[in-house]
């Protein structure tokens, strides 16, 4: 069973800002979503939301027990070193990693329900925001298909958050659905939990590359004690 949103998770809106360097095309969208699915249960952490974009990417996570900012940062950099792993990223892209560019990252820690929700429609109606779609539920990059009952990417159990909205998951569904267009109907929204950001910028020296396998030759996935390690080193906290 998924842990639960409200019992023991502590849940983190994160937003990553890229660059007008770096921007993806939709099989880099798609992989990127894919790492973070796929390293989510290694890391230990849920998803709850995401939105994929040109330049700048918005997830909100959450991990049992207690999770700093610091922790999720890292989280980041972990799932940013699965994703610079695979084919999708062009010389470009893996440059952009390697020059020693800045990557923002932008961190809330969220508080009880409202917050989590609100956090969670604004990840979804941003795009809206951005000028991409004139409806935020018209954008594919973005975990709101799957609230709108539209499964399209394995890894989100949006069960969980329904569960924690009203014991009838079916009627909480509907509900979040009409919460996303209420608020979309208002207007530009901000929710006040974002206001006070902790912010990270990185120098972006990932490896494009793992190393190789003495044994085999072949590319092999570094530990992930390895990994946390050079963390610090390329973390700045900004106020």
């Amino acid at each position: 069973m998924a842990p639960r949103l409200l019992s023991g998770n502590q849940v983190v809106y994160i937003m990553m800002e890229f660059g007008s360097m770096l921007l993806w095309d939709e099989a880099s969208k798609k992989q990127f979503i894919d790492s973070v699915l796929d390293e989510k249960r290694r890391l230990g952490i849920e998803v709850y939301a995401f939105s994929i974009f040109s330049d700048r990417a918005f997830l909100v996570i959450g991990k049992f027990g207690a999770y700093t900012e610091e922790e999720a940062c890292r989280d980041v950099l972990i799932i940013l070193q699965h994703y610079l792993k695979t084919d999708c990223l062009t010389q470009d892209d893996r440059r952009f990693f390697q020059n020693g560019s800045n990557l923002k990252l932008t961190l809330c820690l969220l508080n009880g329900k409202d917050e989590i929700v609100d956090a969670l429609i604004y990840v979804h109606l941003v795009a809206r925001d951005l000028g991409y779609v004139r409806a935020a539920f018209d954008y594919w990059w973005s975990s709101i298909q799957i609230y709108r009952n539209r499964p399209s990417w394995n890894g989100l159990n949006a069960e969980t958050v329904y569960e924690n909205l009203s014991p009838d998951a079916g009627r909480s569904r509907r509900n979040l659905v009409r919460r996303h267009r209420e608020i979309e109907r208002s207007g530009r929204f901000f929710p006040d939990c974002l206001s006070a950001p902790v912010i990270f910028t990185t120098l972006a020296c990932l490896p494009s590359q793992p190393p190789a396998s003495p044994a085999s030759g072949c590319p092999e996935r570094p530990a992930q004690a390895d990994a946390e390690s050079s963390v610090p080193s390329l973390v700045a906290r900004v106020g």
